[in-house]
């Protein structure tokens, strides 16, 4: 019916009222036009109280004042935040407005705060007379007045979500409806079956049944938007349901939890029902039942995020203290608790250290952060299924460490309890990955989690908690925890159902790899995507190929592989056609690639280089239909092209472009220290074991990135060579002779086919290489070292280096020889490899923390010692060596402009003594005896009649070799290892300057050489 009408049809009944002298009815409804469109919290002035505190209190005094001055049928309240709100009613068609005037002022002269007041009348009130009473009142008594005449009630009442109220005490024609904003249709039938009973219904009963009737319409309104507009229809049935006295204690804490979490997350505030949320936690403390102190949990979780969003009047203080109470209730439990009970106990107790640690400065950073945020979403915010919009460290929670044992100890018990419902748990943990991972329970309680979901779900449901994980950490920015999590999804889903799944996986790793600035990393999986699904049984999967081809060829051209990157675009267009019914763009063959940009900066860069270049460029772009966007963009760029290639700086790529162009390959990449540079001969087959070694490193980074290896901070250069015989003398990895970096020669073996080398034999031979090269690198000792390299195979590092084929297969398998190929060794890039800053992704930075085995006691404990044997050691030299105003001015110059400490200078003098006192042929290495000698007399206190080394000896140049060479014995007080024949030893000064304190950890002592001006 027309809107008009119905309003028509509504204030025609609303008239019929004072003669049928019915004020009762009046009275209702105006409270329940309130409960849908005010104030759910109202109360008639008569009835059970069901709030509490000192607000509680008011609202009591009110309801019996109003009873007492307006009369049984004079008005009702609403309890807001800020205070009461008066609602008055009257029925009076004469002078109204001194009707209004002497209500309004029996309610506010007993003095209690009143928040608003807002007067219903049947009459019509003139707008003038209406904007007259509310200047009056806010004048006198400082309060807003709102007034809704019969006009206003009728528009409220003729409203979809306000006319069940008109059925319901009005008298109206069957053919009076309202026609709904949304159509009836997208409402559940059940639902509007539901709802319709209860329009009809008397109060409800305190039983169970009306309860379970009453939840389930509240929850369709807080969960659905096209129910949404009934939800104060239901909050105030549930507040009829909580006002009965005989109401059990168990449906009552029930009924108030629907309430709250209805308030909440359906009319976003809380504030309306403080009050009960603070009688369903006390209550709560007497709870024994798991489930109810879950819903404890829960709702304390609710309350938190209503707090830290302003919408809720409950203290920081009453926060924490329910959360103290509520864990020692549920640990107090814990030791008499058996099999399910314990299981759903730990659950509780894993949840109550999940909850969110609020502080007033943390509210005003997250109000900061939601001020252009829909108040809709601040609501959903507070429902602890759903991840915050704001990153969360640990600090941000209760006790993370205690979740994570609680849950480790449920995880543990699952096979014991198969009922306990381990996927609610295991979509938990998805959720809060970002903040359990850096907890070191957390792999194994991630990992026994999923055993227990594939005991009940099967492999498809661990990779799909898998996959949720990777997502929640990729959103975290932490993308080599996700890469751990995408692994996981490529194995489990690596089966004829649901391999789809692990190809897209594979694709989601090469895009991760890419973002950590691995590129050989990510071309080995894209390209092991597009070769599983270009050789699978049917063509269900080739949409993908395209995807893997576009990955890879984005792979190189972070590396600055621009040949081979523009011979796999060159596939990934062609492959895009075969399969599509149309000219292929970047939405089309993959997520991360611009082939149009990228072949455009190629196609400009070969014109730099060489024409002959470009034209093989040129052909490419033409043979694949997207030369005319290469050239439209071209025309309106500055034609000074070889300006703008002059030079070239490594933010975006890992190598320089064309680096595979030249007779040499070279490639660039970095990681957790050391700058990798890996160059071979440019022939197909010895690019693709080069390919493969840096792949390989690559993934190897990463796999090894959360353990702290001790790396330095060095340049490795890797030569690689194909290996002739696996049987030759010459081993597989040769280390070259350097103290500035770290130089090797690795020989691996051609792949042919299969039936020529297995997968495994390579994968070993790779793994037995770069586990040197990284054991050279690193100070840990070999068992540390080993203990870590045995973790990473744990951890899958075997699938992780060749997915699913070698690599060598893989590239050849997309080879451009047949086809269209750009000529390698024919031309040279003016750009050195060896030089320029190709720095390393944020997460694969250098370690440069406290080292593993330091400890501010054990330096000082050093400090000390050293101190005291140096003074002892050198005690007749110190005295000469302060006559020699020459080495005072080089001691100064070497604090001042160094930063030399004195026990740099002890140690150097020290060590430059035994070397003139014990002299070595620089061709020879020191015999045993000889260092048994020079050792014995370091730690001897210094005879008087000693060979005191010349102060004229003691330059500089000599002082920082001496220094230097004392490194190695510090690193091994320092309870590490140096794996090197040659030791790189700026790389390790650089490891014990930030990692041990090297040129800052001192302590108070005698100053050895007081007279360090040039004058002495």
């Amino acid at each position: 019916m027309d809107p008009e009408q119905v309003t028509q049809q509504i204030r025609f009944a609303l008239a019929e009222l004072p003669t049928q002298n019915a004020h009762h009815t009046f009275e209702h409804i105006c409270r329940r036009l309130t409960e849908q469109f005010i104030c759910s919290n109202v109360l008639p002035a008569t009835g059970p109280v069901s709030a509490g505190g000192d607000q509680g209190r008011d609202f009591e005094t009110f309801r019996s004042f109003l009873k007492e001055e307006l009369g049984p049928s004079g008005g009702f309240l609403g309890l807001i935040s800020d205070g009461p709100i008066v609602f008055i009613c009257t029925t009076q068609a004469d002078n109204i407005f001194s009707k209004l005037q002497s209500d309004i002022d029996k309610v506010l002269q007993q003095g209690s705060s009143v928040s608003a007041i807002r007067a219903f009348t049947l009459n019509s009130l003139p707008v003038g007379a209406r904007h007259r009473l509310q200047d009056e009142v806010r004048e006198q008594w400082g309060i807003e007045l709102e007034v809704h005449d019969a006009e206003s009630i009728a528009d409220l009442l003729s409203r979809h979500e306000g006319f069940w109220i008109a059925e319901r005490y009005l008298s109206m024609p069957s053919e009076v409806r309202p026609s709904r904003t949304a159509p009836e249709g997208t409402l559940d039938e059940d639902y509007v079956k539901l709802r319709n009973r209860w329009h009809k219904s008397p109060t409800p009963q305190p039983t169970i049944g009306d309860f379970i009737s009453l939840k389930a319409g509240v929850r369709e309104a807080t969960s659905q938007e096209e129910a949404r507009p009934d939800l104060p229809f239901w909050l105030g049935r549930l507040r009829e349901f909580l006002s009965h006295s005989s109401l059990s204690e168990s449906l009552r804490q029930r009924a108030r939890y629907e309430l709250v979490v209805a308030s909440l997350r359906g009319a976003g505030d809380l504030r309306s029902v403080d009050d009960v949320v603070r009688h369903f936690l006390f209550a709560s403390l007497d709870e024994s039942e798991p489930a109810r102190l879950e819903d404890a949990a829960v709702l304390l979780q609710y309350a938190t995020g209503a707090v830290g969003h302003d919408v809720s009047a409950i203290t920081l203080d009453e926060l924490r203290d329910w959360h103290i109470k509520i864990t020692a209730r549920v640990q107090e439990l814990l030791p008499h608790s058996l099999g399910h009970r314990r299981a759903a106990l730990l659950d509780v107790l894993g949840f109550l250290g999940m909850c969110r640690r609020i502080s007033e400065e943390h509210i005003a950073q997250v109000q900061a952060a939601w001020d252009d945020t829909p108040p809709q979403a601040n609501v959903i915010f507070a429902d602890p299924s759903i991840p915050p919009p704001v990153r969360l460290t640990e600090h941000d929670f209760m006790d993370l460490q205690s979740a994570v044992s609680a849950w480790t100890e449920l995880a543990e018990m699952l096979k014991d309890t198969p009922l306990f419902p381990v996927d609610h748990l295991s979509k938990l943990l998805g959720i809060l990955a970002p903040a359990l991972i850096d907890v070191p329970e957390w792999r194994t309680l991630a990992d026994l989690v999923d055993q227990a979901v594939e005991r009940t779900s099967g492999k498809s449901a661990v990779a799909a908690r898998a996959r949720d994980r990777a997502f929640a950490l990729l959103k975290a920015d932490r993308r080599l925890d996700a890469i751990e999590e995408f692994h996981k999804v490529k194995l489990d889903w690596w089966s004829g159902d649901t391999i789809r799944g692990s190809l897209l996986a594979m694709l989601m790793l090469s895009k991760t790899y890419l973002e950590l600035r691995l590129p050989l990393a990510a071309k080995s999986h894209a390209l092991g995507a597009a070769f599983v699904a270009a050789t699978h049984n049917d063509s269900e999967h080739a949409d993908l190929v395209a995807q893997g081809l576009s990955m890879a060829a984005c792979a190189d051209v972070m590396s600055g592989a621009w040949c081979g990157a523009t011979e796999l675009y060159q596939r990934a267009i062609e492959v895009q056609y075969a399969v599509g019914d149309s000219t292929p763009d970047s939405e089309s063959i993959g997520w991360f690639a611009e082939p149009d940009l990228h072949l455009t900066y190629i196609t400009e860069c070969a014109g730099v280089i060489d024409g002959q270049l470009l034209e093989s460029v040129q052909a490419i772009t033409t043979a694949v239909g997207v030369d005319d966007v290469v050239d439209m963009v071209l025309s309106t760029a500055s034609p000074d092209h070889e300006r703008r290639w002059a030079s070239f700086g490594g933010k975006d790529l890992t190598g320089p472009p064309f680096s595979d162009l030249g007779v040499t390959r070279h490639i660039r990449f970095s990681g957790l220290g050391t700058d990798w540079l890996v160059v071979a001969a440019n022939d197909a087959k010895t690019n693709r074991m080069a390919e493969r070694f840096a792949a390989g490193a690559q993934v190897m980074l990463a796999a090894l990135a959360s353990q702290d290896l001790c790396l330095v901070p060095t340049q490795i250069s890797v030569n690689v060579e194909r290996r002739r015989l696996r049987s030759a003398a010459t081993g597989a990895v040769e280390s070259l002779p350097s103290n500035d970096g770290r130089k090797w020669t690795v020989r691996l073996t051609p792949f042919v086919d299969a039936t020529d080398v297995s997968a495994e034999e390579l994968t070993d031979e790779l793994v037995s290489v770069l586990a040197v090269i990284f054991r050279e690198a690193s100070l840990l000792p070999d068992d540390d070292f080993a203990t870590a390299i045995k973790r990473a195979f744990q951890r899958g590092l075997t699938h992780k280096l060749f997915p699913p084929r070698p690599y060598d297969e893989l590239a050849a398998a997309f080879a451009a020889e047949d086809k269209t190929e750009i000529r390698r060794g024919v031309w040279e890039t003016p750009w050195s490899a060896r030089e320029g800053d190709y720095g390393a992704h944020m997460e694969l930075a250098w370690n440069d923390g406290l080292g593993p085995t330091y400890s501010e006691e054990k330096a000082q404990d050093l400090l000390k010692t050293r101190y005291q044997n140096l003074a002892q050691s050198l005690r007749t030299t110190i005295p000469k060596l302060r006559n020699s105003a020459g080495f005072l001015r080089t001691v100064n110059r070497l604090r001042s402009e160094e930063g030399w400490l004195d026990w740099h200078v002890l140690t150097a003098v020290l060590n430059a003594t035994m070397s003139y006192r014990f002299p070595v042929q620089t061709s020879q290495y020191p015999s045993d005896t000889l260092l048994a000698q020079m050792q014995d007399a370091a730690y001897s206190p210094e005879p008087e009649d000693a060979r005191v080394i010349p102060a004229y000896r003691l330059t500089p140049r000599v002082l920082r070799e001496a220094r230097q060479f004392s490194m190695l014995a510090l690193v091994q007080i320092w309870g590490l290892e140096i794996h090197q024949n040659a030791p790189d030893l700026p790389a390790i000064e650089r490891l014990l300057a930030a990692r041990y304190g090297y040129w800052t950890d001192d302590l108070p002592h005698d100053d050895p050489f007081p007279n360090t001006s040039p004058e002495a």
